[in-house]
């Protein structure tokens, strides 16, 4: 990303951060609330949030045990790192939305703050001269954003101690498939017949279920629903398959497992006339996404990584 680039990714960033925050967001895992905001996305409830963004956390945090200072690239709204810290790391995060970085400030534990086991930063990661070496480096849904891999890789290097890790948890909508699509418009349609789905989901002709199969294939790979605008103007820069083999040619695999393949896109938009009745769809949904994914039967939307530097 040239500067040009940076200006508008950031700008895109603090309007969309925004817009959460105006709309009562609480970017802490531990102290989200329901939302009715968002009418389909894991940040409706925090139930759905542990099922993605807990799934996330408990990855990274295995990875970095025995680490002491961690650098979190793109640490947004800051959830990640608050549990980081919380958890007794050292944790820098850096990010270039100055509005994600100072609401970050704004919800964290103060005492983290003011010992120095917290700290945020407005900067962009490959222009910011890091006061010290890490022991661990973190890409939690950001290193899509980056077209320029290897420099990156470089400059985690960089950062790297001798022996540092590098945790990884990105998108791979490049391996979402069609079967996955129509395993999805399936799910909601049969959803929407029964009353427990955001939306009217019509499935009554093989056209129609073809089209809205395409319409969610698009969705999933864009992440973002099919009249709403593009995240940022680098989302999509770096696909899995790219990724990967990027984090490869400059770290030591450790670990590479996959997951997550509809759960995002689907818990949030469940409706149901009970809570009870609302969490058993939603669980088994995410019982069959673990079960489906690991066996190979649907296609990965996810994949987590992790790598040491030995040179």
């Amino acid at each position: 990303m040239d500067t040009k680039d940076l200006s508008a990714e950031a700008e895109a960033f603090d309007k969309r951060v925004q817009e959460r925050l105006d709309n009562g967001m609480i970017p802490d895992l531990n102290k989200t609330r329901f939302n009715p905001w968002f009418f389909n996305n894991p940040w409706r409830k925090p139930e759905y949030v542990d099922m993605v963004f807990g799934d996330y956390y408990r990855f990274a945090k295995a990875q970095i045990e025995g680490c002491k200072h961690v650098l979190e690239v793109g640490s947004g709204l800051g959830h990640m790192c608050l549990q980081f810290a919380r958890d007794g790391f050292d944790v820098t995060g850096l990010e270039l939305s100055k509005t994600s970085t100072d609401t970050a400030v704004k919800f964290a534990d103060k005492e983290l703050l003011d010992s120095g086991k917290l700290k945020y930063v407005n900067s962009d990661f490959l222009s910011w001269e890091a006061p010290q070496k890490f022991d661990a480096i973190c890409f939690i849904l950001t290193l899509h954003h980056f077209q320029n891999l290897d420099e990156i890789m470089e400059r985690c290097q960089y950062n790297l101690k001798e022996g540092g890790r590098i945790i990884v948890i990105e998108p791979a909508r490049d391996l979402f498939s069609e079967r996955n699509a129509a395993l999805v418009a399936l799910v909601r349609g049969v959803l929407s017949l029964t009353g427990n789905w955001h939306a009217p989901v019509e499935l009554d002709s093989n056209s129609k279920m073809a089209d809205y199969t395409q319409e969610v294939l698009n969705e999933y790979r864009d992440a973002k629903d099919k009249d709403e605008n593009e995240q940022s103007p680098n989302d999509n820069d770096a696909f899995a398959r790219d990724m990967i083999d990027a984090l490869d040619r400059h770290f030591q695999r450790e670990t590479l497992t996959h997951g997550n393949s509809i759960v995002p896109r689907m818990v949030g938009g469940i409706r149901a006339d009970n809570e009870h009745d609302e969490m058993k769809l939603a669980r088994l949904i995410k019982m069959f996404d673990d079960f489906a994914t690991a066996s190979g039967y649907i296609d990965p939307g996810v994949f987590f990584y992790s790598g040491i530097l030995t040179k």
